[in-house]
């Protein structure tokens, strides 16, 4: 089950994540050239170093897609290793995405010219908190909740022309007369150019959703990553299931490296199931420079894995270190399977990540209150339709139906 909204993008059963920003100064003037809103750095945004391994001639060239690929995308006979990989890496790309898409569009809020009135006077970038509020009209953007007229709280610092810190808290829960807080953003550019972006996101409703994203990285002069690594913890809770889980990328312009463990349960006509993955993972990026995330294409690949499924009592292990071929989505012969030695090489998680994400929680530090005087001299209108055309890019799955693959129904064990 996958829940998507607008300003908030939830994963259901295998990952789940609640968006949420806040970035924060770390001393002098970086040369980033990050010098406006828009022009700060997102999660999904890509390497532009590529990989010091060499690929051999007969890599992947097509590839499947993040974008636009579902339950029909493996068969009987295909590789359990690579549809399972898949689903891994895109619950997290979409997750960061959707953090992007938020910052999206706040930025295009705020530098709205029909927000110019509203926004008259107040210096966003003077390194001084600011109280906002927005206003949605008549529907919430959040199944969760009833609010339409949100709060948040942002500061933006600068040294010289260059910005060394984002911190934004938004108030998305609750009610309009009492709001609660919902998200967490923070960003910090040293004088290096090492960037740090921290995302929490709690809420609860008929679902409970908690997450924590982690990017790290270089810039360079321009604000490009020319190295990037990412962390994703999640945890899922609802009518349908649990799920806990933790990620971690490397992410060059040419493959991906990850690390990650998850496990949980769903029901089914009375039934539970669950179900646990441990992988250590190398594959080949396509289109990893592109800008434009919906022809983002896992290729070839090597896995470390251990699946395990238990449908009714009986467990159904999968262990293998195997290849895949991008193109045809079949497994291959490991000695000549891209990355396998890599693969073969690295090391599977072995700590259960429930206690991490069960865990998930606003720091001191990263608690407001959503009190306080609100300044913008109306409220901020958000054009909601404008906004999902501008943004339209931030995103690996539709914001509707169910983009999760079962892979072991789909393909067997």
């Amino acid at each position: 089950m996958r829940i998507k909204r607008k300003w908030y993008i939830f994963t259901g059963i295998v990952f789940v994540l609640v968006t949420a920003f806040i970035f924060t100064f770390c001393g002098s003037s970086s040369s980033s050239g990050v010098s406006s809103l828009d022009q700060l750095p997102k999660m999904t945004n890509p390497v532009v170093s590529a990989s010091v391994s060499s690929v051999k001639t007969s890599a992947a060239t097509s590839g499947l897609a993040f974008w636009g690929a579902d339950q029909t995308s493996f068969t009987t006979g295909m590789s359990r290793s690579m549809c399972e990989m898949f689903n891994l890496t895109r619950e997290v790309l979409d997750r960061a995405a959707s953090a992007d898409k938020t910052l999206c569009y706040i930025a295009n809020t705020i530098a709205s010219t029909a927000n110019a009135t509203a926004m008259s006077g107040l210096n966003a970038y003077d390194g001084n908190a600011h109280i906002i509020a927005l206003d949605f009209g008549a529907t919430s953007p959040n199944p969760n909740s009833s609010v339409t007229q949100p709060k948040m709280k942002m500061k933006i610092v600068k040294d010289g022309d260059k910005i060394n810190e984002f911190e934004m808290f938004m108030c998305m829960g609750g009610t309009n007369a009492s709001p609660t807080q919902s998200e967490y953003l923070h960003m910090v550019i040293d004088s290096s150019n090492n960037i740090t972006i921290t995302n929490k996101g709690v809420e609860s409703g008929t679902q409970t959703w908690k997450s924590y994203m982690l990017v790290t990285g270089v810039l360079n002069s321009t604000g490009q990553f020319t190295s990037k690594n990412m962390t994703g913890v999640t945890y899922g809770d609802g009518p349908y299931g649990t799920n806990y889980a933790k990620a971690v990328f490397d992410q060059y312009s040419d493959y991906l490296t990850a690390t990650a463990y998850q496990k949980g349960s769903n029901s089914f006509n009375g039934q539970t199931n669950s179900y646990s993955a441990q992988v250590y993972s190398k594959f080949q990026l396509l289109n990893g420079t592109s800008t434009d995330l919906h022809t983002w294409t896992m290729g070839d690949g090597s896995i470390q894995a251990q699946f395990s499924n238990v449908w009714q009592g009986v467990t159904y292990p999968h262990n293998e270190t195997i290849s895949w071929l991008g193109d045809t989505k079949m497994d291959t012969t490991a000695a000549s399977g891209m990355y396998y030695t890599d693969a073969l090489s690295g090391t599977i998680p072995t700590t259960d990540p429930t206690a991490e994400a069960s865990a998930i929680a606003f720091t001191a530090a990263e608690t407001w209150d959503c009190s306080g005087t609100v300044e913008n001299t109306t409220a901020i209108v958000v054009d909601q339709a404008g906004l999902d055309t501008t943004c339209s890019a931030y995103g690996f799955k539709p914001e509707s139906g169910n983009s999760w693959i079962d892979c072991y129904n789909a393909i067997g064990n």
